[in-house]
């Protein structure tokens, strides 16, 4: 097996808007990177390839992703391109589908933009250049970050710590060694939202996963490159939540001493091959609510301000979702379907080793159930990959309607109905059963 890693600093212009305060950042606290791993079967031209991307960002929408991919593609000839975010709150959010704002912020981000879309072609053609002979291992070890986020309270869920919901305990490693046995890059994997910084802070960061990156540089050295992946964390919070930087700080050097425990525990891959599978499905989502339901949530979104009430964060995105209930109106007219692109890629490598990535904020459970039924050894499960435009939830989470809370509710409940996304409605029952046809159709899952 060959292989061949780069990185690169990404961080965007002060001023631009970041996810976690819904505001204008005001300044660097520590730099955002993208970094690729490229492992190749052989050092020849002809050999089966996958470029691995990790960014600082918090999410991608399908079509910039898409771009991105294909930029990539053009540029290094490597058909399998995989980009995940570590979905940091600290960041921009880079799907743009909130109505004028985000046309706004697209703008305002025009020359980063273009600058991304140079420099990341760039970035895996280094990586890819430089291809040698490797030795890989794997390892896992337990590692919790957070807890579950979603808590039921007089019969509603509410977006709290819940100690005893689903978590994925554990953060699972790839490591990269040169012949001579000095590490050359790690590729590790958590599943927890970096929000520890979310609104503590108006300042870019990198949160947890940052900290986290740069103890595997204190600790192996600065040339080793260091790529955090995001697993399935749309029902986990990073915790304590909203606590600033200390505290991701020492989140980040708790997960590198687990990465630590997973690379004396790891194991030397024997498969100098690997085979790649994909799938693309399409999510249905709820039918449309009607215009007429669609005005009286606007009434109610509009009293509250009149009354000078907070609606749900602040008047910005009470004024949001205003706008998104104006345009479910006109999707409902023009008869619309709802529905959502969910893609799929596996790496296998014998059946000693899968790395699993899917797009979107998916829920925790669906990673611990590919991990539950997996044919290999070991799995690692990727979410925040290749696009980000939802919330997946299990049906049973999907089930529980308007009481659902902020990631699964559906209509009439106006404060967590799920409008932030493009597809502006939650998805509908029965998804869950689809995903998993498709992971067993891979082969992936049983």
């Amino acid at each position: 097996m060959h292989a061949g890693a780069a990185e690169i600093d990404i961080t965007p212009p002060v001023g631009t808007w970041i996810v976690g305060n819904t505001t204008r950042s005001t300044g660097v606290h520590d730099p955002l990177h993208a970094r690729a791993l490229v492992l190749a079967e052989s050092a020849t031209r002809d050999a089966n390839r996958v470029a691995i991307v990790t960014m600082d960002i918090t999410g991608l929408s399908w079509d910039l992703g898409d771009a991105l991919r294909a930029a990539i593609t053009s540029a290094t000839g490597i058909e399998t391109v995989l980009i995940n975010f570590s979905h940091t709150h600290n960041a921009p959010m880079l799907f743009f589908g909130e109505p004028d704002t985000d046309r706004e912020l697209e703008r305002e981000l025009g020359a980063w933009l273009e600058g991304l879309e140079q420099r990341l072609p760039e970035l895996v053609a280094e990586a890819n250049g430089s291809l040698a002979p490797v030795i890989l291992r794997t390892g896992r070890a337990r590692a919790q970050v957070g807890f579950n986020r979603r808590l039921m309270s007089d019969g509603q869920v509410q977006m709290e710590v819940n100690r005893d919901g689903p978590v994925v305990p554990w953060v699972d490693v790839l490591q990269v060694c040169e012949l001579s046995g000095a590490t050359r890059a790690i590729l590790f994997a958590h599943a927890a939202h970096p929000v520890i910084v979310h609104w503590a802070s108006t300042l870019i960061s990198a949160d947890y996963p940052g900290y986290a990156c740069h103890q595997v540089k204190e600790n192996l050295g600065r040339s080793v490159v260091p790529l955090f992946a995001q697993g399935c964390s749309a029902d986990i919070n990073g915790f304590p939540l909203r606590a600033g930087f200390e505290a991701a700080d020492k989140a980040g050097v708790g997960l590198w001493k687990a990465v630590e425990q997973a690379l004396k525990g790891g194991t030397e891959l024997a498969a100098d091959r690997f085979h790649v599978m994909s799938r693309q499905i399409q999510l249905p989502g709820r039918d449309w609510p009607s215009a007429e339901a669609c005005e009286a949530m606007v009434g109610q979104i509009e009293q509250e301000l009149a009354r000078g009430r907070q609606v749900w964060l602040d008047e910005r995105s009470a004024q949001f979702r205003i706008r998104c209930l104006d345009q479910v109106k006109e999707l409902a007219r023009r008869g619309r379907p709802a529905q959502l692109r969910f893609e799929t890629v596996a790496l296998a490598f014998g059946s000693e080793f899968c790395l699993v990535a899917m797009p979107h904020e998916v829920f925790c459970e669906y990673a611990l159930w590919i991990d539950r039924t997996s044919p290999f050894d070991q799995t690692m499960v990727l979410g925040y990959t290749n696009g980000c435009e939802a919330y997946v939830p299990t049906d049973r989470d999907l089930a529980l309607g308007p009481t659902g809370g902020y990631e699964a509710a559906a209509f009439p409940d106006w404060k967590t109905a799920n409008l932030q996304y493009p597809i502006r409605t939650p998805l509908a029952l029965g998804i869950e059963g689809r995903i998993k046809h498709a992971f067993r159709s891979m082969g992936v899952a049983r």
